[in-house]
C-alpha cells in the first residue's frame, strides 16, 4: 500500500524526534566528566598553554584575550575560536606553569585591582565548565553571573563559590541552559579565581522515551491503516 505524503511526513517527524531530548532548562554541572559526557566529546577547551612564557613568570596580556589577540608580539590564534575573555579597564595575565604555586599555565588578574572577568561565548553554547584556582592559598566568595545569548538577560547568579585553598587543586564550576549562554561573569574574591580548562559547546541530545512512544504510535496507526 502506498502511503500518503501526510503519513510519510508524520513518520519522518517521529523518527526525527527519537533523536531529540529536551535538556533541563537550567542546571549546575558538578563534574568535568559530566560536562564532557553531555558534550559528547565535541566541546572546545581553552587551556591557556599556547602563550609562550617561562614556568615561574607572569605577564600582562591586555584586557581582551581571544583568537585575534596578539599580546606582546605573540599570536594570533592563541585562544580557541568561539570564546573571548575580557576585563574592562584592567589587564588580564598569563601565569606560567609554576607561578604562585601552580602546576599549569592559566589566566589570571592583577591581585591589587578589583573588577570582574567575563567569559564571552561567541558561538552557540548551552553548556560550559571551567577550572577555578586560588592564588596565595587564599579563598573568598566568588560570584558567578550567567547571561543569555543577548548578553544582557540574566539567567542565574551564584553568589558564594569558594575555591580550594590549594592553588594546584581546581574547583570545577559548570552550567547548562537549553536556551543558550552568552557570557559568564566572575567576581574576584581574595586570591582568585584564576582560570584553566574552559570547556564549552552544545549538549548532545539522547533518545527520548516520549519520542520512542510516538514511533510506536506511528507503527500502530500504520498497521491499522493497512488492515482497514
Amino acid at each position: 500500500m502506498r502511503l500518503s505524503k501526510k503519513w510519510m511526513a508524520f513518520l519522518a517527524l517521529t523518527v526525527m524526534l527519537c533523536g531529540v531530548e529536551r535538556v533541563a532548562e537550567a542546571a549546575l554541572i558538578t563534574t568535568r566528566p559530566q560536562l564532557e559526557a553531555m558534550l559528547g566529546g565535541a566541546g572546545a577547551t581553552e587551556d591557556f598553554e599556547a602563550y609562550l612564557i617561562a614556568g615561574g613568570s607572569s605577564v600582562d596580556i591586555g584586557n581582551v584575550y581571544d583568537a585575534t589577540s596578539t599580546p606582546n608580539g605573540q599570536g594570533p590564534s592563541l585562544v580557541v575560536p568561539g570564546v573571548r575573555f575580557t576585563r574592562p579597564s584592567q589587564n588580564l595575565k598569563i601565569l606560567g606553569t609554576t607561578a604562585f604555586g601552580g602546576n599549569s599555565q592559566r589566566l589570571a588578574w592583577d591581585l591589587s585591582v578589583g573588577g570582574p572577568i567575563t567569559i564571552n561565548f561567541l558561538d552557540p553554547t548551552n553548556a560550559f565548565g571551567v577550572d577555578l584556582l586560588s592564588l596565595f592559598n587564599l579563598t573568598g566568595p566568588t560570584t558567578v553571573t550567567i547571561f543569555a545569548p543577548d548578553d544582557t538577560t540574566l539567567i542565574d547568579t551564584f553568589p558564594s563559590i569558594f575555591l580550594n585553598t590549594n592553588p594546584q587543586i581546581p574547583t570545577f564550576f559548570g552550567y547548562q541552559h537549553d536556551v543558550g549562554i552568552g557570557r559568564a561573569t566572575f567576581s574576584l574574591g581574595s586570591g582568585g579565581p584564576n582560570f584553566d580548562n574552559v570547556t564549552f559547546g552544545l549538549v548532545i541530545p539522547e533518545p527520548a522515551t516520549s519520542a520512542l512512544g510516538l514511533l510506536g504510535l506511528g507503527g500502530v496507526l500504520l498497521r491499522r491503516r493497512r488492515i482497514g
